[in-house]
């Protein structure tokens, strides 16, 4: 049983951070679908440093948007998980777990940043194709290192705080901290240097879709809390 969010401050803020979470979700399916082909979006782990190079040569503007809307995507990020420990601390106290929600989804968007930031620079630039390699090399251990395992850390954090919380729907609080396992699961695809489980190959890219599933669906969750408060109210003035 969940617990409608009464206050109407704190149910203004996390019904923003509610549509974050699926406004989160739009940029990330838009992006697919910018480069490359539908069986492979993105460049390949086993491309060669020349492949890497005629990839940007021949669409710069599409891997700038692709780059600017997955960017985007996570850092409303950030904003859903400062709505979701909003809305555990209106009927908890702050803990150990809470503390590190939103600065584990933080250094997500941090690494993913900085990674795409010298991906884009040196793809888009004209750099060397040893260069773009580098770039193309950073941006990978980036993704599946540092935004894998901080996203991972988050996930279970929020998991944890939400059980100990009534304004969750129990299934949810149940399912976040094992939709960490994938995400805590993802850097040992580096060690695979081609198939589908190397590194921007289909089943690498499941731990993504695992989060951004997440996304969505606390953000639905997010605003149906807030129905309530709109309810209760309605009913207060009657």
């Amino acid at each position: 049983m969940t617990i409608g969010i009464l206050d109407a401050t704190d149910a203004r803020d996390i019904r923003a951070a509610g549509w974050a979470g699926i406004l989160a979700v739009i940029p990330g399916i838009v992006a697919n679908f910018l480069t490359g082909t539908p069986q492979e979006p993105y460049p390949n782990w086993a491309w060669t440093d020349q492949h890497l190079v005629s990839y940007f040569a021949g669409q710069q503007s599409a891997v700038a948007v692709q780059l600017l809307l997955t960017n985007a995507g996570f850092v409303l990020l950030i904003w859903v998980v400062a709505g979701v420990k909003r809305a555990v601390l209106t009927d908890t106290r702050p803990s150990l777990h809470t503390d590190l929600m939103v600065p584990s989804a933080a250094i997500t968007t941090v690494a993913l940043l900085l990674g795409n930031g010298l991906y884009w620079t040196a793809g888009l630039r004209g750099f060397p194709p040893q260069l773009v390699r580098l770039a193309f090399d950073m941006l990978i251990t980036s993704g599946y290192i540092g935004v894998m395992i901080s996203a991972a850390v988050m996930l279970f954090s929020v998991g944890i705080a939400m059980r100990r919380s009534a304004v969750f729907p129990k299934s949810l609080a149940i399912v976040t901290p094992w939709a960490a396992i994938p995400l805590a699961a993802g850097p040992f695809c580096l060690l695979a240097d081609s198939g589908p489980a190397a590194p921007i190959s289909f089943l690498s890219l499941v731990p993504y879709l695992v989060l951004y599933v997440w996304l969505a669906v606390t953000g639905v969750v997010m605003l149906r809390l807030t129905a309530a408060n709109r309810v209760a109210l309605s009913q207060s003035t009657d």
